[in-house]
């Protein structure tokens, strides 16, 4: 799934004072490429947005869509390390089904790769 998050980059990137110049050095891209994603002429998957966020020092939510939330919920395992869950709401009707089911098989995918770490 991929999201337009140009406009809230834009926004967070002008607050910090930075350039589109510095912003495509951080993520190793042309200046044009950002330009574009700034413009939301490209789009961002769902796992590329924390590398944007970690680079811009602001929460994930700050750069998704009003329509999508993260829920963090910290969860102890029984060897006792902690880690945290992440559970997605949509709540606007604008992906269809199969985008949805996706992203939940990409989650199910995340979750067995978590496992296997453990």
């Amino acid at each position: 799934m991929k999201f337009n998050i140009g406009n809230r980059v834009h926004l967070v990137r002008s607050k910090k004072q930075l350039s589109q110049q510095e912003m495509a050095e951080l993520l190793c891209v042309s200046p044009s490429a950002y330009s574009r994603l700034e413009r939301n002429e490209t789009q961002v998957s769902l796992e590329e947005i924390p590398r944007y966020a970690e680079l811009l020092k602001v929460p994930v939510q700050e750069l998704l869509p009003e329509m999508f939330t993260v829920h963090n919920q910290p969860m102890l395992h029984s060897n006792g390390v902690v880690f945290c869950t992440n559970f997605y709401n949509f709540s606007n009707s604008k992906y269809n089904k199969e985008e949805i089911e996706a992203a939940i098989q990409d989650l199910r995918q995340n979750i067995e790769n978590l496992k296997k770490n453990l």
